[in-house]
């Protein structure tokens, strides 16, 4: 079952995401209330990809000229 915590805070990285072509950074995730077990079970068991140290891609297609330059 997912609280509503959770739904709230994924929500919240879904929209920041969107904002910034489907990636985020380690003190964005941090600043909205994530933990740092958070982030990495994110990377090991969801597939976020790491684009460069604490910046994280949230899709798995190639990665736009844009989303590397971030």
């Amino acid at each position: 079952m997912v609280s509503l915590w959770t739904h709230e805070m994924n929500v919240h990285v879904r929209e920041l995401a969107a904002r910034q072509a489907d990636i985020v950074a380690a003190w964005q995730l941090l600043a909205a209330g994530w933990t740092r077990p958070m982030i990495i079970h994110r990377v090991r068991r969801q597939g976020w990809r790491v684009v460069h140290r604490g910046v994280y891609a949230l899709t798995h297609a190639p990665l736009t000229r844009r989303q590397q330059r971030i």
